[in-house]
């Protein structure tokens, strides 16, 4: 069995999580093959470092991660709109109004969806809310279906992520009885 949910770019081939039924340990080992592949690739890669602007929603994004990373809960709403925004459109869009993306907002700023993830990690860590794990699930697959476009720092830094979920993957399998081979 293989890990269905990465494509050539799940930002223009959206993945359809919804309902989708639980397919026992050999589905959990295709997850965590596909994470232990990925962090090899991200490794082995290397692309030109780029230097961008940074949009409205980037630095809203890197404002929350050290308000909750600090231990302000007060932000949690904040980035529950965003868990929301996601969920609906599989995407973050660099700009918005009323949560609604603005005309022209771009959805391809990936440092972003690495911010968001870093936010979707030190809310679950402050919570052990699952809904913040399961939405770092889906942006974390979408930046494995792009990571051939990242600049190395981001691979990087993509790659400091995946092993963060891995882990939490694991405290949640011991805690729930869930063995899995090798």
């Amino acid at each position: 069995m293989s890990y269905k949910y990465i494509t050539d770019n799940n930002l223009y081939h959206k993945q359809n999580y919804m309902y989708a039924k639980y397919e026992g340990e050999e589905f959990l080992e295709a997850y965590l093959k596909s994470r232990e592949v990925s962090r090899e690739v991200i490794k082995d890669e290397k692309t030109k470092e780029s230097v961008e602007e940074k949009s409205v929603v980037l630095l809203e994004l890197q404002k929350l991660y050290t308000d909750i990373k600090n231990g302000n809960t007060n932000v949690i709403d904040l980035i529950n709109a965003y868990v929301k925004s996601f969920e609906v459109r599989k995407r973050l869009y660099t700009e918005y109004l009323e949560w609604k993306p603005t005309e022209g907002a771009s959805f391809e700023e990936y440092k972003s969806y690495l911010t968001f993830s870093d936010c979707l990690l030190e809310s679950y860590r402050k919570t052990k809310c699952l809904k913040y794990y399961s939405c770092l699930l889906k942006v974390d697959d979408m930046l494995l279906s792009v990571q051939s476009l990242l600049t190395d720092r981001e691979r990087e830094h993509l790659s400091e992520i995946i092993t963060e979920e891995v882990k939490i993957f694991g405290a949640l399998s011991e805690e729930y009885g869930v063995m899995l081979e090798g």
